[in-house]
């Protein structure tokens, strides 16, 4: 994006876009993760047990136990990444995870030294992290930034 105007990725597109997108950058080996909350029981017994018959015992005393939760990043699927003018497409090739998310549902993107994570309004962090390219992070987190404000900037032109 120079002085306002993008020059067109020229790379292998595998994603049906939508009319008037422009695809601006592409990568193929791209890791989607995302935080995943996982719930167990915890408990334990305490008090004493009287046996009454041969395998047939009578406890005395209580259970009490809590629920834990545990929180943490999970590889969800490796696929394709592209980045165009209106949208962020995600094609996964491993488990078949398919999105695209339109700048106008996205309300943060977080920049991480090799990856961006991108949040849906009302959704988790999808993080995306291009495998062969160190050090990407910042470059994805500015150029999203960029080109969701030009989107939000024309469709507000347009609705004035």
């Amino acid at each position: 994006m120079l002085h306002d105007q993008i020059d067109p990725y020229q790379g292998r597109i595998n994603f049906n876009l939508q009319a008037g997108e422009v695809p601006f950058f592409g990568f193929a080996n791209v890791l989607l993760s995302e935080e995943q909350t996982a719930n167990s029981y915890v408990g334990g017994y305490s008090g004493a047990s009287i046996r009454i018959a041969s395998g047939l015992y009578y406890h005395f005393g209580e259970v009490r136990g809590h629920r834990e939760q545990s929180t943490s990043l999970q590889e969800v699927d490796y696929g394709n990444f592209l980045i165009t003018t209106r949208s962020v497409y995600f094609g996964g090739t491993e488990k078949g995870v398919n999105f695209r998310l339109p700048f106008n549902q996205i309300v943060r993107f977080q920049p991480y030294s090799d990856a961006v994570g991108i949040c849906k309004n009302g959704g988790r962090e999808r993080i995306l992290a291009p495998q062969q390219v160190p050090g990407i992070g910042w470059f994805l987190f500015n150029a999203l930034q960029a080109l969701a404000a030009k989107e939000s900037d024309v469709k507000l032109r347009t609705t004035s």
